[in-house]
């Protein structure tokens, strides 16, 4: 069984939460996902390729922490990587931002804080358990 990670540095490639999932394909995966992330709060975007997006409006805590005062409206998003390591294992990297002004042409997209990552591995702990039943 593979370890949750997360990482302190934030890099442009680099996940706030990664782990390694058991199953047949990504297909098989996605519905897992969307119910886990779901669960916290937020509500499945898209699916473009290997990637899986997720949004939900910010609290108030994360509004002052990201600097959206006032009319503002903001959102987290986090978009979910899921790859082949070999035939049968897949790497699930959690990449989360902030966006200001989201969806209005000229959002203002900032990567969250490793501080958040424990929202993020709760979710792929969540789906790795589902996909190991």
């Amino acid at each position: 069984m593979a370890a949750l990670s997360s990482c302190a540095v934030m890099q442009k490639d680099s996940p706030n939460a990664s782990t390694t999932l058991q199953a047949n394909s990504v297909t098989e995966i996605e519905p897992v996902a969307i119910t886990a992330f779901e669960e916290r709060g937020f509500r499945w975007k898209s699916t473009v390729g290997d990637e899986l997006t997720f949004e939900r409006p910010l609290n108030k805590t994360d509004e002052v922490l990201y600097g959206t005062w006032g009319d503002e409206k903001s959102i987290e998003r986090v978009v979910l990587r899921i790859t082949p390591v070999k035939t049968g294992t897949f790497k699930a990297a959690c990449f989360p931002y902030t966006i200001r002004n989201p969806n209005s042409g000229m959002e203002d997209i900032s990567r969250r804080l490793s501080v958040h990552s424990q929202t993020y591995s709760g979710a792929l702990h969540d789906m790795r358990r589902s996909l190991n039943r």
